[in-house]
C-alpha cells in the first residue's frame, strides 16, 4: 500500500492520480499508458484540465509516475521487482518527473519562436548530454565515467524515457540526469542546446591531425581516406574553435587561437553537392549535440546560432558571395579535389587566408600544389590501410540474420489497436462542429501518417475533444515503443554460437546480463563438459583480466558480454566473428562495434560480423504492408552502411526459430507493393541518396522475383589490400612531358591519340581536372561502352595516368581492351560542342572530316 492508497482509505477520497488511472486507463493495455500520459501531460501543459481528474502541472508528475512506470515494464517486459536495469532501482516519482520535464521542454521547443527545430527528441537529447559534459568539466564526473545518449530520432516522450530506463545505464548518468533535472529549469536546458561542443572523443589519428593543424596556426589540408573521420575532424575544429572539444582531448586546446567571445562568429563549410551539406548538418546533430533545423536548397544553407553563423555553401555559391568582404573565422572545405581545380575557385583561395582546414581523400599533385601556394600545406596523411590497420575500417563479411520477436503478444495487443483504429477512420476523423478544419486534413492511409496528424496542433485538439481518438493515437505511438523494445529470438543466438565456436574466436554482445543467463544456460546444456574451456563471460566491464585471457590465450571459443561495454570500450585484436542481438531500431554504434571489435583476424581466418535482427511473424501482431517497408528500409540503410566501407551484407534467415524463406519474401512483397501503392500521396523516399538508391533497386528485385529478393543477393568478395596488387608503374623522365598525372599514387596507364589530347587541352586551363571529370560524367550517364575497334586510329600517342578510382570502375565495367576506348569516349563527349572552335585553336594532322569521322563512332552508342 502507498500514501496515495493510506490517504484515500483515511479520507474516502480517490487520489487525482487514481481518478486519471480509473477514468482513462484502466481500458487500456497497460503497454498503452506511457504514452496516453504523455497526450495527458500535454494537455496539462496547455491549462486544460483532463475529465474530473484535478490533476494540475503541480503534481501530475507524481500522481502519474507509478502508472508510467508500470507502462514502460510491461511494454519492455521487465520485472520491476527484480531486474538491475535503472527502471527497478529508481523511485516511480523521479521517473514521473523526467517524462514530465521532457514532455514541458518539448512544448516549450514548439511554441518558442526561438527554437525551430524540427526534431524535438534530438533537443532534448542535446540538452541533457551537453548538461553531462558539464559535471565533467566542473570535476563532478571523470571523464571516462561519461556516458551520454543517442536517443531515437523524431520519437515520442516515452521511447525517450524507455530509452533512458530501460537500458543499461551506469548509476552515475542516472544519478546526475536527475539533478540536472531538479536543479534546472526547462530554460534552461533549452540555452545548451546550440554549444559547440563535442560530446564523442577523437579517434588517435585524429588526435594527431588536429595537434598539427593547431600546431600550423589552424591552416593545412589532411589527407584521409574515406570512412577514417574527415567531417569528424572539421567538428572538432569548429568545437575548438567557438565551444569545448570532449573531455578526453581538452589537453589539445590552444587558447591563442580560439574565437574571443566579443563578436559573432562566422563559418564557412564548403561542399561540391547538396546533399554532402546536409550530411554535414546532420554530423552537428552527431558530434557536437546541435540539432538539424533544415536541408540544403539551391548550394545554400545558413544557420544562425547564439555564438555565431555557419554558412553550408556549395563552391559556386561561395564564389558568388558578397561574404568574403567580411571577416570569416574558418573555413572548412570538404572533398576538396572535387572543386579546388574548378575555373575561379583557386584564386578564391587568396582571399581566404585566414583559419582553413582542407579535408580531402584523393588530392592529386597539382591540386596540392595550388594549396601550398596558398599557404595551405600537408599536415597529415592517413590511408585505408592505416585505417584497417587501426580497426577504423572494418574490413569482414557481413551477415544479417533475420528471425521472429523473442515475445510478440505486447506487440499484438497494440497492433489489433491500430488495426480497428485505421479501420474506424479510414474515411477520416469526425470533425466537431466547434473546430472548422478540412476534413483532408485529418485523412491517413498509413500509420506513419497517422503519427503525424495526432502530433499537430489540430490532432492534439481533436484528442481534447475524442477519447478514442485519442486512445488510438496512443495506440500509433505505443506499437512503435513496443518495437523499439522487442528483441530478436535469443535463441538464433545461441544457433550462431554453436554454429562458430568450434573453429573460430567469437565476440557475443547482448544488452542485459539477463539475455547473458538465458544465452550461457542453453549453451551449458549443449556444450557440456566442453563449455567451461570454451566460453567466457565477461560479467564485469572493468576486467580486463578475462578479455586478456580470451585475446592472448584461448584458440577457439566465446566471450559474452554487454554490447555497450564489449562492444564500445574494449578492443579485442583477435576476434574473427562477432555476434550481434539487435534491436527494434538500427543504431549508428552498429558500424562502430564492428570496427572496434574485428580487427586483425589471426591466420588465414576471414572476419565475419552478424547481426541479428527481429521480424514480427504472428498474424495478430503483423501490419504487412506496413512491416514490409520498414523491412525493405531497414535493409537499404544496412546495404548503404555496408557500401561504405567494402562489408555489403548478406541476408539470411533463421529457419530453426521459425522464420522462413517464404515469410520473409511475403513481407518483402507485401512491402513493395505498399510503396508502389503509396507513393507519391502517402510515402516519402528517403532522403539519403545512397539508401533511395538501394531500395528503389530492391523493390525492383521484390518485384520480379518470386522468392525472398534479400536472400537472393551475393556476398561481394573483397578486394585485396597487399602490396602485391599495387600498381608499380613509375613514369620516366622522358616520359612526364606528355603524361597527364591525376594522382600521387598509380592507376592504369592509359595511351591518348595525340590529336585528341591536344583538343581537350585546348579546351581547358586545367587538363587535370578536365579529363577526369570528363570520364567521371562518362561512366556515370552510361554503361554502354564503345568496343575496342572504335578507338582512334593514329599514330601519335599521349600517355595519361588513370585516377586508380575511376580505373577500377572501368575495369569493372569494361573489358580491358576497351578501357582505352572508354577514355576516348568520354573526352569526345566533353569536347564535340566546341569542336569547330577548338580545332581553329590547334594543328593536328588528321583532317576535321576524318576527326568528325572517328568522333560520330565514339559517341554513337552513348547517344543512344
Amino acid at each position: 500500500m502507498n500514501i496515495d492508497d493510506i490517504v484515500d482509505n483515511k479520507t474516502g477520497k480517490s487520489s487525482p492520480g487514481k481518478k486519471f488511472r480509473e477514468q482513462w486507463l484502466d481500458d487500456l493495455p497497460t503497454n498503452q499508458w506511457p504514452s496516453y500520459i504523455d497526450e495527458s501531460a500535454r494537455l496539462i501543459v496547455d491549462g486544460i484540465f483532463i475529465g474530473e481528474t484535478d490533476l494540475t502541472g503541480a503534481d501530475f508528475s507524481y500522481e502519474t509516475g507509478e502508472y508510467y512506470r508500470r507502462g514502460l515494464a510491461e511494454s519492455a517486459n521487465i520485472d520491476i521487482s527484480n531486474t538491475s536495469l535503472p527502471l527497478g532501482n529508481h523511485s516511480a516519482d523521479k521517473i514521473g518527473l523526467v517524462a514530465w520535464t521532457f514532455n514541458q521542454l518539448r512544448e516549450e521547443m514548439r511554441n518558442s519562436n526561438y527554437t525551430s527545430y524540427e526534431n524535438p527528441s534530438r533537443a532534448i537529447e542535446a540538452a541533457i548530454n551537453k548538461s553531462l559534459v558539464e559535471k565533467v568539466e566542473s570535476g563532478q564526473l571523470e571523464s571516462e565515467n561519461l556516458e551520454t545518449i543517442r536517443l531515437p530520432e523524431s520519437a515520442s516522450i516515452s521511447t525517450l524515457v524507455s530509452e533512458i530506463f530501460c537500458r543499461p545505464r551506469s548509476s552515475t548518468y542516472i544519478d546526475l540526469l536527475f539533478e540536472t533535472i531538479e536543479d534546472g529549469v526547462t530554460s534552461g536546458l533549452l540555452s545548451r542546446i546550440e554549444e559547440p561542443r563535442m560530446v564523442t572523443p577523437l579517434w588517435d589519428h585524429q588526435r594527431e591531425a588536429l595537434d598539427e593543424w593547431l600546431a600550423h596556426n589552424c591552416r593545412g589540408y589532411v589527407d584521409m581516406a574515406t570512412a577514417t573521420g574527415k567531417t569528424f575532424l572539421g567538428l572538432a575544429a569548429v568545437a575548438h574553435h567557438f565551444g569545448a572539444l570532449h573531455p578526453h582531448d581538452r589537453d589539445l586546446a590552444d587558447e591563442r587561437v580560439r574565437h574571443t567571445e566579443d563578436e559573432r562568429a562566422t563559418v564557412i563549410v564548403v561542399a561540391h553537392r547538396d546533399l554532402i551539406l546536409d550530411q554535414w548538418k546532420r554530423e552537428f546533430d552527431i558530434h557536437l549535440n546541435i540539432p538539424e533545423k533544415s536541408t540544403t536548397q539551391n548550394g545554400e544553407h545558413t544557420a544562425e546560432f547564439e555564438w555565431g553563423d555557419v554558412h553550408f555553401w556549395t563552391p559556386n555559391r561561395l564564389q558568388n558571395a558578397d561574404l568574403l568582404e567580411n571577416e570569416i573565422d574558418l573555413v572548412v572545405l570538404d572533398e576538396t579535389h572535387h572543386y579546388l581545380g574548378s575555373s575561379g575557385f583557386g584564386s578564391l583561395l587568396d582571399d581566404l587566408d585566414g583559419h582553413l582546414l582542407a579535408l580531402s581523400g584523393s588530392l592529386d599533385e597539382a591540386n596540392a600544389r595550388t594549396l601550398e601556394r596558398r599557404n595551405i600545406p600537408k599536415l597529415f596523411e592517413f590511408t585505408l590501410r592505416d585505417g584497417q590497420r587501426a580497426g577504423v575500417v572494418p574490413q569482414c563479411d557481413w551477415d544479417i540474420v533475420f528471425t521472429p520477436y523473442e515475445n510478440q503478444t505486447r506487440l499484438a495487443e497494440t497492433t489489433q489497436k491500430c488495426k480497428a483504429g485505421m479501420e474506424q477512420y479510414a474515411g477520416g476523423v469526425p470533425i466537431p462542429d466547434q473546430i472548422d478544419v478540412d476534413q483532408s486534413e485529418l485523412t491517413f492511409q498509413t500509420l506513419s501518417e497517422a503519427r503525424s496528424v495526432t502530433q499537430t496542433s489540430l490532432g492534439r485538439e481533436l484528442k481534447e475533444h475524442d477519447p478514442e481518438f485519442r486512445e488510438f493515437a496512443s495506440a500509433v505511438k505505443a506499437r512503435q515503443l513496443t518495437k523499439y523494445n522487442l528483441s530478436p529470438s535469443i535463441s538464433t543466438v545461441t544457433h550462431l554460437v554453436l554454429d562458430n565456436i568450434d573453429q573460430h574466436k567469437c565476440v557475443v554482445l547482448l544488452e542485459t546480463k539477463e539475455e547473458i543467463r538465458k544465452v550461457t544456460d542453453q549453451l551449458q546444456s549443449r556444450l557440456g563438459d566442453s563449455y567451461e574451456s570454451l566460453v567466457t563471460v565477461l560479467d564485469d566491464g572493468g576486467d580486463l583480466s578475462a578479455v586478456e585471457r580470451f585475446d592472448h590465450d584461448q584458440e577457439q571459443g566465446a566471450i559474452i558480454g554487454v554490447a555497450r561495454t564489449l562492444g564500445e570500450g574494449i578492443d579485442i585484436e583477435a576476434a574473427d566473428v562477432c555476434i550481434n542481438r539487435g534491436r527494434g531500431r538500427l543504431s549508428r554504434s552498429l558500424v562502430q562495434r564492428m570496427g572496434r571489435i574485428l580487427r586483425n583476424p589471426d591466420g588465414e581466418k576471414e572476419a565475419k560480423f552478424y547481426h541479428i535482427s527481429g521480424v514480427a511473424t504472428r498474424e495478430e501482431a503483423l501490419i504487412a504492408d506496413e512491416d514490409g517497408v520498414t523491412l525493405l528500409e531497414t535493409a537499404s540503410q544496412l546495404l548503404d552502411w555496408g557500401e561504405g566501407f567494402r562489408a555489403r551484407p548478406i541476408f539470411d534467415v533463421d529457419d530453426e526459430a521459425g522464420l522462413t524463406e517464404r515469410g520473409l519474401a511475403n513481407l518483402e512483397s507485401a512491402g513493395q507493393t505498399a510503396i508502389e501503392n503509396w507513393t507519391p500521396e502517402h510515402y516519402e523516399w528517403p532522403t539519403d541518396e545512397g539508401v533511395r538508391e538501394e531500395l528503389e533497386s530492391l523493390c525492383s528485385v521484390v518485384q520480379d522475383k518470386d522468392g525472398s529478393a534479400l536472400l537472393s543477393i551475393d556476398r561481394v568478395e573483397h578486394e585485396s589490400t597487399s602490396d602485391n596488387q599495387v600498381s608499380t608503374h613509375n613514369p620516366t623522365d622522358e616520359d612526364a612531358t606528355d603524361t597527364v598525372k591525376f594522382v600521387a599514387a598509380d592507376g592504369g596507364a592509359i595511351e591518348m591519340v595525340g590529336w585528341l589530347y591536344e583538343l581537350a587541352d585546348a579546351a581547358t586551363d586545367d587538363m587535370d581536372g578536365f579529363v577526369e571529370d570528363a570520364v567521371r560524367t562518362y561512366v556515370q550517364e552510361t554503361l554502354q561502352y564503345p568496343s575496342s575497334d572504335a578507338t582512334p586510329d593514329a599514330d601519335e600517342r599521349t600517355q595519361i595516368e588513370i585516377n586508380p578510382a575511376l580505373d577500377a570502375v572501368l575495369s569493372v565495367y569494361a573489358e580491358n581492351n576497351s578501357r582505352t576506348a572508354v577514355v576516348h569516349a568520354a573526352v569526345a563527349e566533353a569536347v564535340r560542342d566546341d569542336l569547330p572552335k577548338l580545332l581553329n585553336m590547334v594543328e593536328v594532322n588528321s583532317s576535321q572530316d576524318q576527326i568528325e569521322s572517328v568522333m560520330a563512332t565514339l559517341l554513337e552508342m552513348n547517344d543512344e
